[in-house]
């Protein structure tokens, strides 16, 4: 069977039911393309203005805690699996605290940390679902002060030099950069800086 078609210009033309068919079968794929394109659209552009979320601070959230001679490891983990927060340390540090008993008793858990780290260099820090858990070390703060002065004075040293080939040829328009920052010049004419 054959169709007949009228163009806008006033011809027509003869098309097949098999022509038809593909036309038709061509039209839907386009269509679905275009909805799953429209569908992925609008869920990124609601992943992309979704507002962040405010967490809980942890002098509102409440947890039951006992411990019975246990590390500050496993007191960490136990009040883990109770909220929705994560605790970032470093091991090592926290291994050398001795073991601690805490009655049972409901605490907010800054009220359990405070318990679990009187006496101790350490200090917690909530940043949003996290709490870091951070070493008052007044020795290492000393020791940071001193690099960064030292840096300060070693900036102010004026470096100059020449820059040539193996065969001993200038190369003007060459960058020399201070190793390891961002501070720099170019060689002049002469390949001198």
């Amino acid at each position: 069977m054959k169709y007949f078609t009228k163009s806008a210009l006033g011809s027509t033309q003869e098309v097949s039911i098999a022509e038809r068919s593909n036309l038709h079968q061509l039209i839907v794929k386009i269509m679905r393309i275009g909805f799953i394109y429209t569908a992925l659209l609008l869920i990124t552009m609601q992943v992309l203005l979704a507002l962040p979320v405010k967490s809980q601070k942890i002098s509102s959230v409440r947890i039951n805690l006992e411990l019975k001679n246990e590390s500050l490891l496993n007191a960490l983990k136990k009040i883990e699996a109770q909220t929705p927060f994560r605790f970032v340390y470093r091991k090592g540090e926290l291994t050398a605290i001795p073991s601690r008993t805490i009655s049972a008793s409901n605490y907010t858990v800054e009220e359990a940390l405070n318990l679990l780290f009187v006496n101790t260099e350490f200090s917690f820090k909530q940043v949003d679902n996290n709490v870091l858990i951070l070493q008052d070390n007044i020795s290492q703060k000393s020791v940071s002060l001193s690099l960064s002065e030292e840096l300060s004075n070693k900036a102010d040293i004026v470096v100059r030099g020449q820059v040539t080939d193996s065969k001993g040829v200038s190369l003007p328009g060459v960058s020399v950069l201070v190793k390891g920052a961002t501070t720099g010049a170019s060689t002049d004419l002469d390949g001198k800086y």
